[in-house]
C-alpha cells in the first residue's frame, strides 16, 4: 500500500513516545491538510489469535478483484470501491478494498459507495458466528465515515436494514489497519449478505481489509489498553487514582468471573475478579476498586493482567503502559506552512527521548502538551525535513508551564533545524561532556611515529566543566588516559592535545576511540566517539568551484584496482563556492576521478562560471568545467596499468523471441596504452565456452570504449532465462594486468508469446519554458533514429500556453510524489522506474518518485532504451475512416494479448498535430516548430476498459467516434493509441503496455487491415535493421509486396513465429499480407534503414 505519512494530533503524555513516522513530499498543494499518497511502509496491528471452526466467509483482497462483490455508486459521482493491491493491507498483506471521498483530480465527492458481498451460508453453523474485519483511513487527520450492514432478504441497498457499525477508523498511522469484530450468531442456521457503506464527503480514502465470517471456539481475553489514569485533567496525579483497564473478549462465547489484577513499577500486585458478562467481540472497561498512589512526582511503568482459565493465547494476558505525575509541561505550538514533514523530540537530562513527533501534516494548526518533571533538565530539537521547515507561513513556539523559552510567532523562519536547551528548573547544574571530533596533529597524509591526538570535547551541560579523565585507544591496542586540568566552557568546545602520542607511520587506515569520564556526568550517551585516519604516502586534492546549480555537483574518487570509492561528495547548497578536498591515498595504487552534473550542462559557462581541478602530489591532472553529465580524471598514480581492459556491459537485449542471438557488449580502456587487440569468449548458464574470437583492427585511447560482437551468435531454441557469462582476455597479445573487471554476466528472457514493444514518450513542455527547446530537440531527434519510439507532448507543467488543453493539466498528478510539477520533463511508457538504476548517472531512487522526471540527455534516452528491451504481450493496431468533408473520425483500436495481462487493462486514443510554427517559445530566437502537439484526447484521457478478457490468445477492440476540428492541418494529424493499466488510485500503476502512432492520412479501413478483427495475427516490423516479425500466422501463407505491387518474398505453412529478412531491400513502402484459411491480414510497413 501506498503510504500516506500521518499526522499525530493526540496529546503526548512524558514517557510515551509518539510514533515516528517517515517524511513525505507533496507533488503540489492540493488542498489544506490533504497528504499526497506515498511509498508506505505496510505496517499492521498484531492479528488476534482465532481458533475457527468453520470459515464461512473469507476476503483479503489479494487478488486485486472485486468481481465477487457488489460494488454500487449510489451518489452517482463516478467514484466506487476499488481494489488496490499497491497501497498494502492488513496483516502484512498487499491488497484491501478502498473508496474515496476526495481525491486530487475530482476534489470532494459525495461518497455513497456500497460493497455488497454474495449469499454466505450459515445454514450449517450452530455456535457463536462472528463477522470480523480490518479497517484504516489512508490520512488519519482525515477520517472517513462507514457503515456495515447485514440482510436476510437481499443485495440491494434498500434490503440491509440492521446496521452492525457505524463509525470512522481510529487508527494514527495509515499503514495500521484495526481489527473489528461484530456478532452474527442470531443468524446462525440463515443466509446472509454483508454490505460495506463508505458514507462521507470531502475526507480522503478508507480502507477495508480481512473481512471473514467464522464461527469461533476459542478461549481468550486480553488487555488491550489502560484508560485510567491519565492526565486529561492535568498533569498532577492524586494519592487515590482509579485504575481502569480495557479487556477485549476475542471468545467465541461471553466470559465472566475471572480475576484481573495491576501492578505499579514490579510492586505489590493488586488482584479483583470481574464478574460482570462480556459478549464476544466486546470490549470491557474495568475500574479497580482498590486505588493507586500517583501523588509522588514520577513517571510509573503499571502492568494489567487478565487470568481466564483456559485461555488459548497467554500473549496477550498482559498489557505495560507508562503513566505519568508530574509537576509541569512543555507546549508545543505553532502552524504548519504548506510544505509539512517536519517532526520534533524532547529528551530529559539522561539523553532519553520522554516524547517525539512524527512529520507533520501541511497547512494545520499545532499545539501538544507534553507532562514533565520540573525537577528535571530537557532539550527540544526540531527536525526541518527536506521541506523547508517553518518557511512561508509556518511557526512553531516552545512554552514551559506557559511562559515561551524558544522558537517563534514570527512566521517564515524555522527554515533548518534547531533545538531549545536548558528547558525546566533542574538545570543549574547539569554536567554534560563528550568528545565531539577527533584529528591528528600532522597536516599532510604522512603520518608519523609520534602523532599527537586530539580531541575535541563539547560542553552539553550548563556549568563549566574541568579536572575529569580523558581516553583514546588506537585500533583496540593501549587505553591512554589523562587528566583535563584546562576548563571546557559550559555550550564552548576545548581541543585536547594528548600528552602521549602515537604511532601511525605504517601506511593504513587507523581507528581511534575518544571518550571522556566525568564523574557527575548526567548523559554517558555523548562521551565517546570513534574516528578514522589514514596514513599514506600520496594526496589528491580536488578544488570545485560551482556554478548557480551547485546540488546538481557531485564526485567521486575510486580505486580502480579495488573499485572502492575512497572519497566522495554531493549535497552541496552554493553557500560555500569554492570546496577543496584533500583525499590521502597510496601512491601504488591506481585512481579515477569523476565528477558529475546531474542536469547534464557541466558546471560552466551557461549558468555560471564553474569550473574544478585535480592534483596529485601537488601536480595538476585536470582542469575543467564545460563538459556534460560527468567527466573522468584516470591513471592517478603509480599503480595503474598499462594493459587494463573492464568488461562495461554486455549488450544483448534482455529480451527476445528464439532464435540466433548476436553476443555483444562494450569494454572501457583502464590502461595507459592504447588498445589494439583483445580476445572474447562466452557461455551460456556455465557451460562449455564459446571458441575464442579476437577483436583487431581497433586503436582504443585511455578512457575511451569499444564495441564487439562475437562471430560465433548463439542459437537460443527454448523459452526460459538464460545468463549469459563474457570474458576479455588477451589485451595486446599480453596478459591483462587487472583480472578483476575482465567479466561480467546478464540474463536473457526467451519468450515465443512477445512482440517488440513501441514506447509511448510525453513530454512536458510550454512556451514559457526557456529549458524546453534543447530537451525537445534532442528527444525528437532521439525519436528519428530510433522506430521503436513515439512522442506527444503535453503543454503543461512550467505554466500553460495557447496549445494547453484540460488533459494537460490533469496529467500532472504523474508527477504526485515529487517536491512539485517542472519542465522539462517526461515519462517513458508512464513507467515508475521506482529502483531501476538507469545506465548513466540517473538514479531514479535519488531523484524521481513518479512516471515523471527529468528527461534532458541522457535520462530522456536511457529511459526509453530501458522501456524498448522490455517486451510486450500484447498488439496496438489503429484503423478507421476520416471524411475531411464533414472531419467525422471513425476509429478502431484493436489488436491480441499474445501474454496474459492483470489488473484493469483499457484502450486510450489521442490525436496530436505535427509542425506548428511559433514566434513565441521562451529560450529560443526565431521561428520555433512544435513537435507532436497533443490536440485532445479521443477517449478517456485514463483509457476505456477493455472487458472482453485480457487472457493470452484475447482479441480487443474499441471503437472511436470524433469530429477533428477543421483549424488543425489534415497532413500533420497524427494518431496516437495504446494499451495502458487504469488504476484510479495509483499513479504509479498507469503504465502503458504497448503503443503505436500512424498518420492521419494513412489510416486504412479496418477491411483493408484485416477482414476478421478477431485474427490473432500481429506483424511487427525493425524499420532500421530491416527484420520484419510475424506471431500467430501457424500454417498461413505470407506475401511481402514492395510500392510497386510485386511480390519479393512468399511464406508458405508459415509457423507461429516468423522472422522474415528485408535489411537487403531498399527503404520504403511495403505491404505484408497473411492469408489464412478465413482471413486476409493486411498491414503497410515503412522501412528507413
Amino acid at each position: 500500500m501506498k503510504k500516506v505519512y500521518t499526522l499525530l494530533t493526540a496529546l503526548l503524555i512524558a514517557g510515551i513516545a509518539i510514533a515516528q513516522v517517515a517524511p513525505y513530499k507533496t507533488y503540489k498543494k492540493l488542498k489544506p491538510g490533504k497528504q499526497a499518497i506515498n511509498e508506505q511502509i505496510a505496517t499492521t496491528h498484531e492479528n488476534t489469535q482465532k481458533d475457527v471452526q468453520v470459515t464461512f466467509f473469507s476476503e483479503d483482497f489479494e487478488a486485486g478483484d472485486l468481481s465477487a462483490w457488489s460494488n454500487l455508486d449510489e451518489d452517482g459521482d463516478a467514484s466506487i470501491w476499488e481494489a488496490n493491491t499497491t497501497w498494502g493491507g492488513a496483516n502484512a498483506s498487499t491488497g484491501c478494498a478502498v473508496s474515496a471521498s476526495w481525491t486530487s483530480t475530482a476534489g470532494a465527492l459525495t461518497a455513497d459507495n456500497w460493497l455488497i458481498s454474495s449469499a454466505i451460508d450459515l445454514s450449517t453453523a450452530t455456535g457463536n458466528v462472528t463477522l470480523g474485519w480490518w479497517a484504516a483511513n489512508q490520512d488519519v487527520a482525515w477520517p472517513d465515515h462507514y457503515e456495515v450492514y447485514v440482510s436476510t432478504t437481499g443485495s440491494t441497498p434498500a434490503d440491509f436494514t440492521t446496521m452492525l457499525y457505524s463509525g470512522e477508523p481510529s487508527n494514527t498511522d495509515a499503514a495500521v489497519f484495526e481489527e473489528h469484530t461484530a456478532d452474527l450468531s442470531s443468524y446462525a442456521g440463515s443466509t446472509i449478505y454483508i454490505a460495506f457503506r463508505h458514507y462521507d464527503t470531502n475526507a480522503f480514502y478508507i480502507k477495508i481489509d480481512d473481512i471473514e465470517v467464522f464461527e469461533n471456539t476459542l478461549t481468550d481475553a486480553a488487555i488491550v489498553d489502560i484508560t485510567a489514569p491519565n492526565n486529561d485533567g492535568g498533569c498532577a496525579l492524586g494519592a487515590s487514582e482509579t485504575v481502569t483497564v480495557s479487556i477485549l473478549n476475542n471468545s467465541g462465547s461471553a466470559i465472566s468471573n475471572f480475576d484481573v489484577s495491576y501492578q505499579i513499577d514490579g510492586g505489590t500486585v493488586v488482584t479483583e475478579t470481574v464478574s460482570a458478562s462480556i459478549n464476544p467481540s466486546e470490549t470491557y472497561d474495568y475500574s479497580f476498586t482498590q486505588t493507586a498512589d500517583f501523588s509522588t512526582l514520577a513517571y510509573y511503568d503499571v502492568t494489567a493482567t487478565v487470568a481466564l482459565s483456559g485461555d488459548a493465547d497467554a500473549t496477550n494476558d498482559s498489557y505495560t503502559e507508562q503513566i505519568t505525575s508530574a509537576d509541569a509541561y512543555i507546549t508545543v505550538a505553532g502552524y504548519t506552512p504548506a510544505n509539512g514533514g517536519q517532526s520534533w523530540t524532547i529528551t530529559n537530562s539522561t539523553g532519553t527521548v520522554i516524547a517525539s513527533h512524527g512529520a507533520y501534516q501541511w497547512n494545520i494548526n499545532v499545539s501538544d502538551d507534553v507532562c514533565v518533571l520540573d525537577n528535571d533538565c530537557y532539550t527540544f530539537a526540531f527536525t526541518a525535513g527536506e521541506n523547508g521547515g517553518m518557511g512561508d507561513d509556518g511557526y512553531l513556539e516552545i512554552s514551559y508551564n506557559g511562559t515561551p523559552v524558544g522558537g517563534t510567532t514570527t512566521a517564515g523562519q524555522q527554515t533548518a533545524d534547531f533545538t531549545v536547551d536548558f528547558i525546566g528548573n533542574g538545570c543549574a547544574d547539569i554536567e554534560d561532556v563528550g568528545v565531539s571530533a577527533i584529528s591528528v596533529g600532522s597536516a599532510t597524509c604522512a603520518l608519523s611515529a609520534t602523532e599527537t591526538i586530539i580531541a575535541t570535547i563539547t560542553n552539553y551541560g550548563s556549568v563549566d566543566a574541568s579536572n575529569f579523565d580523558i581516553s583514546y585507544q588506537v585500533d583496540g591496542g593501549t587505553v591512554v588516559t589523562e587528566t583535563v586540568t584546562g576548563t571546557v566552557p559550559q555550550g564552548g568546545t576545548l581541543d585536547y592535545s594528548f600528552t602521549q602520542t602515537a604511532d601511525l607511520s605504517t601506511a593504513g587506515t587507523y581507528s581511534i576511540n575518544a571518550y571522556t569520564a566525568l564523574g557527575t556526568d548526567v548523559n554517558t550517551a555523548n562521551d565517546a566517539l570513534t574516528e578514522t585516519v589514514t596514513s599514506a604516502d600520496a594526496t589528491v586534492t580536488v578544488t570545485i568551484t560551482f556554478d548557480d546549480y551547485a546540488d546538481e555537483t557531485s564526485w567521486d574518487l575510486v580505486n580502480t584496482l579495488t573499485s572502492e570509492t575512497v572519497a566522495s561528495g554531493s549535497g552541496y547548497d552554493g553557500s560555500v563556492p569554492t570546496i577543496t578536498e584533500d583525499i590521502c591515498v597510496s601512491s601504488d595504487q591506481c585512481y579515477t576521478f569523476t565528477i558529475y552534473d546531474a542536469y547534464g550542462d557541466g558546471i560552466c559557462c551557461d549558468y555560471g562560471s564553474g569550473s574544478y581541478e585535480v592534483l596529485y602530489n601537488g601536480t595538476s591532472l585536470a582542469t575543467g568545467g564545460d563538459f556534460g553529465s560527468e567527466e573522468a580524471t584516470m591513471g592517478i598514480g603509480t599503480g595503474c596499468p598499462t594493459n587494463d581492459v573492464a568488461l562495461q556491459s554486455i549488450n544483448t537485449p534482455l529480451y527476445a523471441n528464439p532464435g540466433s542471438i548476436d553476443i555483444t557488449g562494450t569494454i572501457y580502456n583502464l590502461g595507459s596504452d592504447p588498445v589494439t587487440s583483445y580476445d572474447v569468449v562466452y557461455n551460456i548458464d556455465g557451460g562449455t565456452n564459446s571458441t575464442t574470437y579476437t577483436v583487431t583492427g581497433v586503436n582504443i585511447a585511455t578512457a575511451e570504449t569499444g564495441t564487439f560482437t562475437h562471430d560465433v551468435p548463439y542459437n537460443f531454441t527454448t523459452d526460459g532465462t538464460y545468463t549469459i557469462n563474457v570474458e576479455i582476455t588477451a589485451v595486446n597479445g599480453g596478459a591483462d594486468e587487472n583480472t578483476a573487471n575482465n567479466t561480467g554476466s546478464k540474463d536473457i528472457n526467451i519468450n515465443s508469446n512477445m512482440v517488440p514493444r513501441t514506447v509511448l514518450f510525453e513530454e512536458f513542455s510550454t512556451e514559457q519554458c526557456p529549458n524546453c527547446p534543447p530537451v525537445a530537440t534532442y528527444l525528437h531527434d532521439y525519436m528519428s533514429t530510433n522506430p521503436n519510439m513515439i512522442m506527444m507532448v503535453h503543454h503543461s507543467a512550467y505554466y500553460t500556453d495557447d496549445f494547453t488543453i484540460p488533459e494537460n493539466e490533469d496529467m500532472l498528478v504523474m508527477f504526485e510524489g515529487l517536491s512539485g510539477t517542472f519542465a522539462p520533463a517526461g515519462m517513458a511508457d508512464r513507467f515508475f522506474f521506482d529502483d531501476v538504476n538507469i545506465t548513466g548517472t540517473y538514479d531514479a531512487t535519488t531523484y524521481y518518485a513518479a512516471p515523471a522526471f527529468w528527461c534532458g540527455d541522457p535520462y530522456g534516452g536511457n529511459a526509453i532504451d530501458e522501456r524498448v528491451n522490455t517486451p510486450a504481450f500484447v498488439t496496438v493496431e489503429i484503423n478507421g475512416t476520416y471524411d475531411q468533408g464533414t472531419n467525422a473520425l471513425n476509429a478502431t483500436v484493436h489488436g491480441n494479448f499474445v501474454g496474459a495481462l492483470s489488473g484493469t487493462v483499457g484502450t486510450s486514443l489521442w490525436i496530436t498535430e505535427d509542425d506548428i510554427e511559433s514566434t513565441n517559445q521562451a529560450g529560443f530566437t526565431g521561428t520555433w516548430t512544435h513537435h507532436d502537439v497533443i490536440r485532445d484526447a479521443i477517449s478517456d484521457m485514463w483509457g476505456d476498459e477493455i472487458t472482453t478478457g485480457t487472457s493470452t490468445g484475447d482479441d480487443y477492440t474499441k471503437d472511436y467516434t470524433f469530429t477533428v476540428d477543421p483549424t488543425w492541418v489534415y497532413d500533420n494529424l497524427y494518431l496516437v493509441a495504446m494499451v495502458n493499466q487504469i488504476d484510479a488510485s495509483d499513479v504509479n500503476n498507469r503504465f502503458v503496455h504497448n503503443s503505436i502512432r500512424i498518420k492521419l492520412s494513412d489510416l486504412l479501413p479496418l477491411s483493408a487491415n484485416k477482414t476478421n478483427i478477431e485474427s490473432n495475427v500481429s506483424i511487427y516490423p525493425n524499420q532500421t535493421d530491416g527484420q520484419l516479425y510475424i506471431s500467430n500466422a501457424e500454417n498461413s501463407t505470407i506475401y511481402v509486396f514492395n510500392s510497386l505491387g510485386e511480390v519479393i518474398t512468399i511464406v508458405e505453412n508459415a509457423n507461429q513465429f516468423n522472422k522474415i529478412d528485408l535489411s537487403n531491400e531498399s527503404k520504403g513502402t511495403y505491404i505484408v499480407k497473411v492469408v489464412t484459411e478465413n482471413d486476409v491480414v493486411a498491414k503497410k510497413i515503412t522501412l528507413v534503414k
